[in-house]
């Protein structure tokens, strides 16, 4: 932004959320990116959801002696995923404000580019950009850009954008773009607990307000081998993940969930059924193919099964 009378600008203050829970060399990465932001205008929330032993309490205090733009709440109990997000959000006073993963990774660049995406357009509520996704050794494993969306976010239709986000999990990964903190607050904190809830708050989003894409690579996102289910075993995310029908009950949550939002315009409301009934058809077809294979595999093993008993008999007897 150009300044040709030399007056002192402040920047808008930003807010950062990183939810974590033990994972300190992951928190490590995260808070190195963001300590290392070119945009300098932050308070970073750090919420720990009670990780067992001192490791990452001790990774938070080694960055909180350099950097006083961190601050450190630490829960009495584990309450959650869905809670620590909505803690940090809480905490925020910024004018902005975006969550970071304690196992993701950011360009330099990253919020400098997405403040100023809202100073070029004040109508919007979001921005996301490009990602890069790694695996656990930091190895390209591939490039997502546009949500892998055959739509255009800055100009389609919010009904067409909402139904596509409903069945692609790729969309969810603009829960990490920068957001207005009024609409966030205003927003989040209705979410449903269940399996698929980013899912159903991106749908919320798309309905309820303009989001900015952009198609540079600015979040660098971490690919495990081990599902969610296995990775949290023993915690609420990995029995939500567990759940045999875990899909049906985020599609009934979703109805209710949008049409109680007074952030949604009665008019994209009329949507809504439209969007569970997609939901649910889209879900039935995949079990449907699901039972398909599985009943096909069977059957393969037993026309196998009896030549290899014969094969074997004539080997005896030889």
């Amino acid at each position: 932004m150009e300044n040709p009378h030399n007056i002192l600008i402040v920047e808008p203050l930003v807010s950062v959320g990183i939810p974590t829970y033990n994972n300190p060399e992951g928190l490590r990465k995260a808070l190195e990116c963001v300590t290392r932001q070119t945009y300098k205008n932050l308070e970073i929330i750090v919420s720990d959801n009670c990780s067992p032993g001192q490791e990452t309490t001790a990774v938070v205090c080694e960055f909180r002696m350099r950097d006083n733009r961190i601050q450190y709440y630490r829960q009495d109990a584990n309450n959650g995923a869905l809670f620590n997000f909505r803690f940090v959000l809480e905490k925020a006073i910024g004018e902005y404000f975006m969550w970071v993963a304690d196992d993701d990774e950011w360009e330099t660049n990253s919020i400098t580019t997405f403040v100023r995406e809202f100073d070029r357009n004040s109508e919007i509520s979001a921005v996301m950009s490009a990602c890069k996704r790694v695996d656990e050794n930091g190895l390209l494993y591939d490039i997502v850009c546009n949500f892998n969306s055959k739509l255009d976010p800055n100009l389609t239709n919010p009904l067409f954008l909402s139904l596509d986000a409903s069945t692609n999990y790729y969309w969810t990964y603009l829960i990490y773009g920068l957001f207005r903190t009024d609409y966030l607050k205003r927003t989040f904190k209705f979410t449903p607990s269940v399996f698929g809830s980013d899912v159903l708050f991106i749908c919320h989003v798309l309905m309820s307000a303009k989001i900015s894409y952009i198609d540079n690579v600015h979040y660098i996102r971490k690919v495990h081998k081990q599902g969610t289910a296995e990775r949290y075993v023993d915690e609420e995310i990995g029995m939500q993940y567990s759940d045999p029908l875990k899909f049906y009950k985020m599609i009934l949550s979703l109805g209710p969930y949008l049409i109680k939002s007074n952030s949604i315009p009665v008019m994209h409301k009329i949507w809504v059924p439209l969007i569970v009934s997609y939901m649910v058809l889209f879900q039935v077809v995949t079990d449907v193919k699901g039972i398909i294979l599985c009943l096909t595999s069977i059957l393969k093993i037993k026309v196998i099964e009896p030549e290899s008993g014969t094969e074997n008999s004539m080997k005896r007897k030889t």
